[in-house]
């Protein structure tokens, strides 16, 4: 079934939305903001306005005027001399977020792109054309180098998927697809380069498969409990009450839910009064892993919609402003914390399986094998768990 065409406004933007993309467009806000930034861009050049990146070198340069004849070749300059991706190539499900994310980060209009970018953009989701993106790049300062590679793509430098999976220059590729040549303006390839829309759609995704890999825990954790016989007393609202933490009411509602009309809830259904830390604490650990999971979803959320650009086109105060929006630091912390919540999530999941395989824990069959000395169950799985 196709997927309806998303739309991208510059502050709408869900994790969720980055799984399954087929067609984009921009919002009329989005367009306006863009067109908009532009303008202010322009003006600043004619005025001869110091802009990093614009009207002055990059980097140490930053202090070298760009003669205007300069400017006008600068964006390709910015773009070659940065476009130096390596290793084996990203996936084309993560390039292609990476391209939405950027789209929908220029709808903010801060970008100061020219609007035959943006629209290059969106034709190149839209026709399936994905470039070929080294999956090591830069460190620290923006997704530069990643985004050069990018940048160059749109323009017809590198190599491209078309919507058939096959690999082509990229010339061919825009060819095939009906796009003509694209020329830049000056902050045209600073504003292709510099971004953090790659980290961030890593991590909206990386977020999005975390929510399906928690809700496969939880089910997961539900079965076990019923097949150990699990005390359900950890699941009482009144004593999570007692230490309301984040996640736990959430972990232990879902759980009620899966286990409804299980007979563990009848009085001496149980097989033992206390079990095992990985049984007796899945709320605990559950909920945790779900308390990072929204912090890590609000985080990403937050990358996804924002302006990564510097200098970064404030319309409100009608000028351009250097700044460090770019820096990716509590999105590296709030995915950090998922990970950790995961890690103690799944050395659980690890033990209750070595528990549901050990006759003497659960009374169930050793390694849950049928009789027989030729039969050994799910004992060899336990290994590679």
């Amino acid at each position: 079934m196709k997927t309806p065409t998303l739309t991208l406004d510059g502050e709408s933007l869900r994790v969720c939305d980055l799984l399954n993309i087929d067609t984009v467009e921009l919002s009329l806000t989005g367009r306006r903001n863009i067109e908009q930034a532009r303008v202010l861009v322009d003006r600043a050049i004619a005025r001869g306005d110091p802009v990093y990146g614009v009207t002055t070198g990059l980097g140490a340069k930053v202090s070298q005027r760009l003669t205007a004849r300069d400017q006008s070749r600068f964006s390709i300059h910015t773009l070659r001399g940065r476009a130096h991706a390596l290793g084996d190539p990203m996936a084309v499900g993560q390039v292609r977020a990476a391209m939405v994310v950027r789209l929908n980060t220029l709808a903010r209009g801060a970008a100061g792109v020219s609007p035959e970018i943006a629209q290059r953009l969106a034709e190149c989701i839209n026709a399936g054309l994905t470039p070929v993106v080294g999956a090591s790049g830069s460190i620290g300062a923006s997704d530069l180098v990643q985004g050069a590679v990018l940048g160059l793509a749109l323009l017809g430098e590198g190599r491209m998927f078309d919507a058939a999976g096959h690999l082509l220059p990229a010339t061919e590729a825009l060819a095939a697809a009906g796009l003509g040549t694209l020329s830049l303006a000056p902050r045209d390839g600073l504003a292709l380069a510099s971004h953090s829309s790659f980290s961030a759609a890593q991590a909206a995704l990386g977020v999005a498969g975390a929510k399906r890999l928690l809700e496969a825990a939880q089910s997961a954790a539900a079965l076990s409990m019923e097949g150990f016989r699990a005390n359900l007393s950890p699941l009482t609202p009144e004593v999570l009450a007692l230490r309301p933490q984040a996640g736990q009411v959430q972990a232990a509602a879902e759980l009620t839910e899966r286990l409804a009309g299980s007979s563990l809830w009848q009085t001496g259904s149980a097989r033992r009064l206390q079990d095992p830390l990985s049984i007796r604490n899945i709320v605990q650990i559950h909920g945790a892993a779900l308390a990072a999971l929204e912090i890590a979803r609000e985080g990403a959320e937050q990358e996804i919609n924002g302006a990564s650009d510097n200098p970064a086109v404030v319309t409100e105060l009608d000028t351009l402003v250097s700044c460090g929006g770019y820096l990716t630091p509590y999105l590296g912390l709030v995915t950090e914390t998922l990970c950790r919540g995961l890690l103690q999530l799944v050395l659980a999941q690890l033990a209750r399986i070595s528990k549901m395989l050990n006759h003497s824990f659960s009374d169930l069959p050793q390694h849950l094998a049928q009789s027989g000395a030729s039969a050994n169950g799910f004992g060899p799985l336990l290994k590679p768990a």
